[in-house]
């Protein structure tokens, strides 16, 4: 979750903790001032979606609960980043680097000093993050007509994912497993999760057009990586007339979905780690004998893997816990999955006429 969901879950419907007292002051008097703001802010609430309004009364009953000093500290920090824009981008950096820290990293650092603490966040901040560090999409598997590789950050992955699904229906119990998650690429890696299985059960291609298109939009609008993006707009320059570019497009859309929705799930597998212990235990309590023998005879590095996957998947306390279970699932059957969801695309190129080739980009090869 960014500072300013938070502050908007909070602060933003602070308005809205006068919700909370506009029974008090129907009763007791005000001001046509504050009757004037309780008016605006309740005027707010309505237009809230249903989700927005859940967020609202779950952070007023948060905020309630609160000490009055810690009441004190809410609202002056609200008043301090409404004043101050870099304050904001300063904590939305703080709290998503806060939020990747590990457990026993969060239990020590209350027990530091003032100065270990700085030196600590300042070598932290310092390093080269998991977010910084490049995913590369690889079109190769794709042959003659591949594009070249494509460079994302984490925050593009996200992106893409997130605004290829605006004005989408969300199904209601997906909003509400989204809206339990705490970091933006989690939400992300849910909707993407949500994603595949929509394309996989829906065979309407009318549909999948349209999901085409607002994902096009989302890429274009999202990626960095110019190289990559010059040659692509020129390639959708030179053949948006054939017959094959429609399927070209979507699979390669598909490309981007898929490996943008793997780094996702990739980072969050590596926040909840297994011991030897669990995955000898998941070994141990297969039911199924058939499966432990072919453990024992696939390649040891690939074996592992599998069980720790197995070994996650059994841990479903937490939304994130829940989460990596159902990305578990989908790694497991993924190639069949996309499969599924290539052949429902449309035919291969015809074999002459029109469009008979790949498109190809300036160079006349990638």
């Amino acid at each position: 979750m960014k500072l300013s969901d938070f502050l908007t879950g909070i602060v933003i419907p602070f308005g809205c903790i006068a919700l909370g007292s506009a029974a008090a002051v129907a009763v007791v008097g005000s001001s046509s001032q504050e009757h004037a703001l309780l008016t605006s802010r309740l005027s707010e609430y309505r237009e809230l979606t249903e989700d927005q309004r859940k967020m609202v009364k779950a952070s007023f009953a948060e905020f309630s609960i609160q000490t009055d000093d810690r009441k004190r500290e809410i609202i002056a920090l609200h008043a301090a980043v409404q004043n101050d824009p870099k304050l904001q981008q300063g904590l939305e950096a703080y709290f998503a680097w806060w939020s990747l820290l590990s457990q026993s990293e969060w239990d020590s650092f209350p027990e530091m000093s003032r100065g270990q603490q700085i030196g600590f966040a300042k070598a932290r901040i310092n390093q080269q993050t998991e977010t910084e560090k490049p995913v590369v999409v690889d079109f190769a598997d794709w042959g003659q007509g591949s594009l070249q590789p494509l460079h994302l950050t984490i925050d593009e992955c996200g992106k893409i994912i997130t605004d290829s699904l605006k004005d989408s229906t969300i199904p209601p119990e997906i909003a509400d497993e989204v809206q339990q998650l705490k970091l933006p690429e989690h939400r992300s890696l849910a909707l993407a999760l949500w994603l595949f299985e929509r394309f996989r059960v829906d065979s309407d291609r009318e549909q999948r057009a349209v999901q085409g298109e607002k994902t096009l939009k989302a890429v274009l609008a999202n990626v960095g990586d110019s190289a990559w993006k010059a040659e692509f707009e020129q390639i959708i320059a030179d053949n948006s007339e054939k017959s094959f570019f429609r399927f070209w497009i979507l699979r390669n859309l598909l490309v981007i979905l898929d490996q943008s929705t793997m780094a996702l799930g990739n980072r969050l597998t590596k926040q909840f780690p297994v011991s030897e212990d669990e995955i000898v235990a998941a070994f141990v309590n297969l039911g199924d004998k058939s499966r432990q023998q072919s453990l024992m005879v696939m390649p040891s590095d690939e074996a592992a893997t599998r069980l720790e996957f197995l070994a996650q998947s059994n841990r479903t306390q937490t939304p994130e816990q829940k989460l990596l279970a159902k990305f578990i699932a989908f790694a497991r059957d993924r190639q069949r999955i996309i499969g599924a969801i290539i052949f429902g695309l449309g035919n291969r190129a015809p074999q002459n006429g029109s469009g008979s080739q790949p498109p190809r980009g300036p160079d006349g090869g990638k």
